[in-house]
């Protein structure tokens, strides 16, 4: 996956849920070659997009929709 993520030179957000994501993602977001990428760890969060769901997550979405919409803000013009 290393190899993979050295090939990508656009921005990058991974949301990486509290706990052992944390370190399991780690390796492959510091292989990303982006110049701008960041790594967030919410408050609250789970596995995947479900982060972002009311239903799965609901004591962190908002925060972590927050940072995804203020990302997109920040890189889609």
């Amino acid at each position: 996956m290393a190899g993979w993520a050295a090939r990508v030179k656009i921005p990058v957000m991974v949301i990486s849920a509290p706990g052992q994501e944390v370190s399991t993602a780690r390796p492959i977001f510091e292989a990303v070659a982006a110049a701008d990428k960041v790594q967030i760890v919410p408050r609250v969060g789970v596995h995947g997009s479900s982060t972002l769901r009311l239903e799965r997550n609901p004591e962190g979405h908002k925060e972590n929709w927050r940072a995804v919409l203020g990302f997109l803000q920040t890189h889609l013009r």
